[in-house]
């Protein structure tokens, strides 16, 4: 296990690791001594480090952390600078920080109050058709030659039992963790897509139940024309967390997910005893169809 999780461990999974004013974290200034991994003279940037945590309380609420780090090599690399932090109408981001090491200079440092909010990314009027939101953060001085990453921690809903874990990417990766910390007697399962298996080592006894998942050195997923969504053929995890009641539960097959889906529309599309009076009152005067539907319609429209 290299420097980097061992480092983040010690510090515990969800607080990050303490660093002076205005300065990159310690375990980002450990990774810019550190070479690069294996790359051609076309690559963008490379991946130093990244990790994905997820912390389930007991009463089922998640917290999960997002650590990135990259160094880039090229124009064409400088977009990963750029920070997008999704969330929905049921979950939040609690905290965001990006920083900058640059080839020479001061390190740049970028807090939540520094970032933009909008909707939907990549979709126009997405305000309209999601309720999907994003903070954008611009990292300072994104140019070949830096070392730029980044911390997201969000807390997710306790419906969402499962994790995918993408720990593959379009440029070569050096590092990936994916760390797990379940509650006395939560149980988890594992699926694993376009990768061998890899199993984690059991926590020691009277410790933290944390598991922990590593790759290293993964090359890059080449997109080429014509070729299915690259995300289909990079490696894979997925991981399901099982209550010790087994009322909250993952999904690993079709059925499990149809019953999860099932609980959530259930009685949903039923009316009210309050709409199914305003609708009769609105269409009182109507005595056919497209007469009522019309009627809805002006409600809707106008009030």
């Amino acid at each position: 296990m290299r420097f980097a999780a061992a480092a983040l461990l010690a510090c515990g999974c969800i607080a990050a690791v303490a660093s002076r004013a205005a300065d990159a974290p310690a375990w980002m200034h450990a990774l810019s001594a550190l070479p690069p991994p294996a790359h051609d003279e076309k690559t963008p940037a490379v991946l130093m480090y990244a990790e994905d945590v997820w912390v389930v309380r007991p009463d089922g609420r998640i917290r999960s952390v997002t650590r990135r780090a990259y160094r880039i090599l090229r124009r064409e690399g400088e977009h990963y600078g750029l920070v997008t932090a999704v969330y929905g109408s049921d979950d939040r981001v609690v905290d965001i920080r990006g920083w900058c090491i640059p080839a020479s200079g001061k390190d740049y440092v970028v807090r939540e109050r520094d970032t933009a909010e909008t909707s939907l990314p990549g979709v126009a009027n997405g305000e309209l058709v999601s309720d999907v939101r994003a903070k954008l953060m611009r990292i300072p001085a994104s140019v070949p030659g830096s070392l730029v990453g980044y911390e997201v921690e969000q807390e997710v809903p306790a419906y969402r039992f499962n994790a995918e874990w993408d720990p593959q990417d379009t440029i070569p990766v050096r590092e990936a963790r994916f760390t797990l910390e379940l509650p006395p007697g939560w149980t988890y399962r594992t699926a694993w897509i376009n990768h061998e298996p890899v199993i984690a080592p059991d926590p020691p006894a009277g410790g933290p139940r944390r598991w922990q998942w590593a790759l290293d050195d993964l090359p890059a997923i080449r997109v080429e024309d014509f070729m299915p969504p690259w995300r289909g053929i990079a490696a894979r995890m997925v991981v399901s967390v099982l209550s010790p009641d087994g009322k909250a539960s993952g999904w690993s097959s079709w059925a499990d997910l149809g019953s999860w889906f099932y609980s959530l529309m259930r009685d949903r599309r039923n009316a009210t005893p309050e709409l199914t009076e305003r609708v009769r009152a609105l269409t009182a005067a109507e005595s056919t169809p497209i007469g009522k539907i019309r009627a809805l319609s002006r409600f809707v429209q106008n009030d």
